[in-house]
């Protein structure tokens, strides 16, 4: 959230409840054996999506079979997901879907 200073300037509100925050939303979780991997992405991403709804999308999307995805289902996957982001019309979204979209996948090795 660096910039973006008109959505920032409520003096009635503390910085993590202005319309703009640089505060990360933070969960945290245990690593386990059966934890595959971790998603990390911008608010357009979650502006679309709810962080389980993400999760979901792309394990469904990558993680078809016991086996090992590959790279190229890793990227495949990743792909998906952010075109799923994407405004499909842009008059109709409302704003929806038309922010910056980026995300990361860090896949977990046991």
């Amino acid at each position: 959230a660096l910039g973006d200073f008109e959505y920032k300037n409520n003096t009635n509100l503390k910085a993590r409840d202005q319309a703009v925050s640089a505060l990360p939303d933070i969960k945290t979780v245990p690593i386990t054996t059966d934890t595959e991997f971790i998603l990390m992405a911008c608010d357009g991403v979650w502006d679309v999506k709810e962080s389980q709804e993400g999760v979901t999308f792309f394990h469904n999307k990558v993680y078809k079979t016991p086996s090992k995805p590959t790279l190229k289902q890793l990227e495949q996957g990743m792909e998906a997901l952010l075109d799923d982001c994407c405004a499909k019309d842009l008059a109709s979204s409302e704003g929806l879907g038309c922010d910056n979209i980026t995300a990361i996948i860090i896949e977990i090795i046991h």
